[in-house]
C-alpha cells in the first residue's frame, strides 16, 4: 500500500508539472505576462461538459456545501498547486524505506 501511495503522489506530481508546462508555454507564445491558470480552466480546456455537469452532481448527490466549501474553491485555485501539494505529500509520506543492514 505504501508503494501505491508513493507513486501516486509521482503521478500528482508529474501532472503538476504538465501544468506548468501549459503555463510557461502559453506565456512563452502569448503576449500577456506568466500566470498559473486554475484548475477549472485547465478542466474547461480538456472538456467542458464534464466541467459543466460537475457542480449539479455534488450539490444532488452528495452535499451542497461540499461545492461551496471545498470543490468550487479548489477549481479556483492554480492547477499546479492542487496537484503538487497532495503529490508532494504522498511522495514524502508513502516513499520507500531504506533498508537498515549492520555489519
Amino acid at each position: 500500500m505504501r508503494r501505491v501511495g508513493f507513486y501516486l503522489g509521482l503521478l500528482l506530481l508529474l501532472v503538476a508539472a504538465a501544468a506548468l508546462a501549459r503555463d510557461l508555454w502559453l506565456w512563452l507564445a502569448g503576449d500577456e505576462g506568466f500566470r498559473l491558470h486554475a484548475l477549472g480552466n485547465l478542466w474547461a480546456a480538456l472538456d467542458r461538459e464534464s466541467l459543466l455537469l460537475l457542480q449539479p452532481a455534488v450539490e444532488r448527490h452528495l452535499a451542497v456545501w461540499l461545492w461551496e466549501g471545498i470543490v468550487f474553491p479548489l477549481l479556483q485555485a492554480p492547477a499546479v498547486v492542487v496537484f503538487a501539494i497532495p503529490g508532494l505529500l504522498l511522495a514524502r509520506l508513502c516513499r520507500p524505506r531504506r533498508s537498515r543492514r549492520f555489519y
